[in-house]
């Protein structure tokens, strides 16, 4: 559950305070045209909002009061960010000019000589990371972390494509195409749509396991990859596309690498902007349809 915390300082003597909320900016509107405060006659410098939805961005102002004499704070702002399952994130990348990871799990790094630039382009705020279709991708030190294998899990991509070079083009993979046992799961797409396969384990052989509409090129798109014990799920831009509950076990693979922006077996490349990375494993976020928030992942 999200909830914004407030703490303001008292300076000189004061009987007690109410506070003003609003979704829009109160600069400049008329105190008697402020809205009704959300709690009043409070007597300590400290307040909790649990009326908050994450992705929201709340305006406060405080009136403090002393007998019938009342005087006015200026207006802060708060974004409602909270991560209900942040303790289960087990990666979380922004491309903020840098290849940090906020959950602090493992560390990247860029290969390939092709084009990698960071760029203001199509980022929910900061920056994104630019790759040309070319030799180039990012993969963690950590590649078991990336398992998808063994249970509940939510994999989301914020991405931009620019074009589809040639036949088909590597989004993110565990794979290795001349060994079976080293594959895992691959997400691509071509001129016709978007796919996730898999790695089956049981017994191993290769599944085609969901697939949508390609995504529109220039224009920002969220992708999720979900498996909640049961089934799997791919979600664009909240959107429910496909599901598979087949009962096909992803192979475990941890010492395979993990490729970003990049099926590199396959020389699949990524012509596009990568904006959003998070990996969630324990729990699978979504199992319908959603909205998603227009903001970075939360960092907590």
């Amino acid at each position: 559950m999200a909830a914004n915390c407030l703490e303001f300082a008292q300076f000189g003597h004061f009987d007690s305070f109410d506070i003003i909320r609003s979704m829009t900016s109160m600069a400049g509107v008329a105190d008697v045209d402020l809205p009704t405060p959300i709690a009043t006659g409070l007597k300590t410098m400290y307040y909790v909002d649990t009326n908050v939805i994450e992705g929201n961005v709340y305006f406060y102002k405080v009136r403090v009061w002393r007998g019938a004499t009342s005087f006015l704070s200026s207006e802060i702002s708060i974004r409602a960010e909270r991560d209900e399952y942040w303790a289960y994130v087990k990666a979380l990348l922004h491309f903020d000019g840098n290849l940090t990871d906020a959950s602090g799990n493992t560390t990247y790094q860029k290969y390939g000589s092709g084009d990698f630039s960071y760029s203001d382009n199509y980022a929910v705020a900061g920056k994104s990371a630019r790759m040309n279709g070319s030799s180039v991708y990012v993969a963690p030190e950590n590649r078991s972390l990336w398992s998808l294998a063994g249970g509940a899990f939510c994999l989301e991509l914020t991405f931009t494509i620019n074009s589809v070079r040639g036949g088909t083009n590597g989004l993110l993979s565990k794979w290795h195409s001349g060994v079976t046992s080293l594959c895992e799961y691959h997400i691509y797409f071509d001129s016709s749509g978007v796919y996730v396969d898999i790695r089956k384990s049981n017994p191993l052989g290769y599944v085609s396991l969901l697939s949508g509409p390609l995504p529109s090129l220039n224009t920002k798109t969220k992708l999720a990859f979900t498996y909640d014990g049961a089934t799997y799920r791919l979600f664009l831009n909240g959107v429910l596309v496909s599901s598979n509950s087949s009962g096909a076990l992803i192979n475990f693979a941890p010492n395979q690498s993990v490729f970003i922006g990049a099926q590199y077996d396959f020389n699949w490349w990524f012509d596009g902007y990568f904006d959003e990375l998070r990996l969630t494993k324990g729990v699978p976020r979504y199992i319908s349809a959603y909205t998603p928030i227009d903001i970075p992942f939360p960092d907590q």
